[in-house]
């Protein structure tokens, strides 16, 4: 029985051995990628003054580490980063600060793109199984419409409609602002497209006249 738990004890040492490897070599490219953006100098400014004083430092710090090692990707460690500069140039108090970071935390990577594109892509819509994810976290409000009085009187369900807030704005603008350039850009490509083609339109429509 003992050189069968010693056996087993063996196994389990060296698949813990092997995880925890793995583990910091995954934390260590996380935080490759937290730290590939170049700091601003209102940042540059934040983290000297920090220097004098510790416990504000150790306080970033324990949240930083925490919210590093739980991210499930570098592109989360990126947006990390992006909150970090936000509140480090004065974006965002520190309470915004710690609620971006949950709410980050609570949102899957492939789900980030999807809140941008609700916020500033040409079709502010969200797919069902998207709606009550959002609003649980708070990014979006949800609204009740009741087209007449008869509604009003009736127990019926009535049709929700999701619309933009506060809070998903500020995430947003703080967490993804590069995606948004990205898709704001590819909203006003999309425009100019339409306009030219409907110019086109008409221009051939004056011709045939």
């Amino acid at each position: 029985m003992i050189p069968e738990l010693f056996s087993v004890g063996k196994s389990l040492k060296a698949v813990y051995d092997f995880s925890q490897k793995a583990s910091n070599f995954f934390l260590t490219k996380k935080i490759d990628a937290f730290n590939e953006n170049p700091q601003s100098e209102k940042s540059k400014e934040f983290w000297a003054k920090l220097k004098d004083d510790y416990q504000e430092f150790e306080k970033i710090m324990e949240l930083l580490i925490h919210h590093l090692i739980s991210a499930e990707s570098t592109v989360k460690a990126k947006y990390i980063r992006n909150l970090v500069d936000s509140y480090s140039e004065g974006k965002i108090d520190w309470l915004m600060f710690c609620r971006m970071n949950f709410i980050l935390s609570q949102i899957y990577t492939f789900d980030l793109e999807k809140i941008v594109e609700f916020y500033y892509g040409s079709e502010s819509k969200l797919e069902k199984n998207d709606e009550e994810r959002f609003f649980t976290l708070g990014l979006v409000n949800h609204v009740r419409n009741r087209s007449n009085v008869v509604d009003l009187a009736m127990t019926k369900d009535l049709e929700v409609k999701y619309e933009k807030n506060d809070l998903g704005e500020i995430f947003v603008d703080c967490v993804l602002h590069d995606e948004k350039i990205k898709i704001s850009q590819r909203h006003q490509k999309d425009v100019e497209k339409s306009f030219d083609c409907y110019n086109n339109v008409m221009k051939n429509l004056l011709h045939h006249k």
